[in-house]
């Protein structure tokens, strides 16, 4: 049995790997905490894992651990906790880690674990050439172009904008990430409802077609992340939701290490 971690900035997921299959078996969350110990970390992980099947899930019954973080105070912890407690050394994905893609970045060591992550998945399941949009924390797109990852764009998350706004008014209201009937809200509940919603899924395709207009051509979206299929269905292009894209990428990584 294997273990892929993604931890993100508000949470991290645990993809539960019972085969070869680069595809989790199980899945489970839970929010990302700067301050816990390799034992508090464990004992998270191994609740979930005999809450699916007490006999199964034993300590000795997982044979490797690969990690993407992008939150670095944690790193230290997960690091002594697979060591620990299963003794095994696991594998970060970095620039420096992964061997089965090509990166064109300019200081590689600053690129998100998960973004790379995602471009590993996005190359032995799509193809040479992807948008990867990741819609968590942050906003972000990744390129793949001729199987190299060439960049990409960083934008505030969604739900971050969302919660700036109401930090920083006095008058206005929280509501759900949700698509309105209409652009034009009629009251302020529909008109922050439509600005998220359309803003952000007029800067999501603003940004494809720009991609698109400089590299001369057209390629395959992948949308991941925890907002991924809030949007589904709504954009002006064929996408592909693939919420998994970066658990999936994990693993290929620990296969090909």
């Amino acid at each position: 049995m294997f273990l892929g971690v993604d931890i993100g900035n508000t949470s991290t997921k645990v993809g539960v790997f019972c085969d070869n299959s680069f595809v989790p078996s199980y899945v489970f969350r839970f929010p990302t905490t700067r301050e816990i110990s390799p034992l508090e970390l464990h004992r998270t992980i191994q609740q979930f894992l005999q809450n699916l099947q007490p006999l199964f899930f034993r300590n000795n019954n997982i044979s490797g651990i690969a990690i993407s973080c992008v939150v670095r105070e944690v790193s230290d912890a997960y690091r002594a906790m697979a060591r620990e407690h299963y003794s095994i050394e696991p594998l970060f994905i970095n620039h420096e880690t992964v061997k089965n893609i090509s990166i064109s970045y300019e200081h590689p060591e600053m690129l998100g674990a998960d973004r790379i992550a995602n471009a590993i998945a996005a190359r032995k399941i799509y193809g040479i050439d992807a948008i990867v949009i990741d819609l968590g924390t942050a906003t972000t797109f990744t390129v793949l172009h001729n199987g190299i990852l060439i960049g990409g764009i960083i934008s505030p998350g969604i739900l971050t904008s969302a919660q700036s706004l109401l930090a920083n008014t006095s008058m206005l209201v929280n509501v759900p990430l949700a698509r309105t009937d209409s652009v034009i809200g009629q009251n302020t509940y529909d008109c922050i409802r439509s600005g998220l919603f359309f803003g952000w899924l007029s800067l999501i395709e603003g940004i494809v077609q720009k991609i698109f207009s400089e590299k001369g051509n057209t390629f395959p979206i992948i949308i991941v992340g925890g907002l991924s299929k809030i949007f589904a269905g709504h954009f002006s292009f064929p996408c592909i939701i693939d919420p998994l894209l970066t658990l999936k990428g994990i693993k290929i990584a620990w296969d090909t290490r």
